[in-house]
């Protein structure tokens, strides 16, 4: 009798042990930004030696990813090259190269892009930043009522 209710102890505690084990990792998964995929992504785009800067929205439902090249005697200009990873859709939603300028979050769906002054437009006077909906890429005047 006692060897059978060892058994039965046994073999509960490994069914309890495995099921929260596979519960666990699935939570993992869920929720857990696909980082390598995405430094691959980035070393595909920018270059293996390539830095980047991986940045979420607060929903982490997109990712920035942010390469920003500094400035040289042979570019005086730094420039600056991003994607914006769609987390659910597994897809890239927005992306731009070799802005002379910045990349930056304005809110969970839209990324402001400042260009420098002088590169674009009118010698010396600041282009206007715009705005990127990452739900669908189209680009909008920064005043425009499209934020959230």
């Amino acid at each position: 009798m006692t060897v059978w209710l060892r058994i039965v102890c046994l073999a509960s505690v490994l069914i309890v042990g495995c099921a929260s084990t596979e519960e666990q990792a699935a939570s993992d998964d869920d929720g857990a930004l696909p980082m390598d995929q995405l430094q691959q992504m980035a070393a595909e785009r920018y270059g293996a030696e390539a830095a980047v800067d991986v940045l979420p929205n607060a929903p982490e439902s997109y990712v920035l990813v942010r390469q920003q090249r500094p400035e040289t005697p042979e570019q005086p200009v730094a420039l600056t090259s991003y994607f914006v990873y769609a987390v659910a859709g597994d897809t890239v939603s927005a992306e731009e190269r070799g802005l002379p300028g910045t990349v930056a979050w304005a809110d969970s769906h839209h990324v402001r892009v400042r260009l420098t002054p002088g590169t674009v437009g009118v010698q010396g006077e600041a282009p206007p930043p715009y705005l990127v909906d990452v739900r669908t890429g189209q680009r909008q005047a920064e005043d425009s009522d499209g934020l959230d």
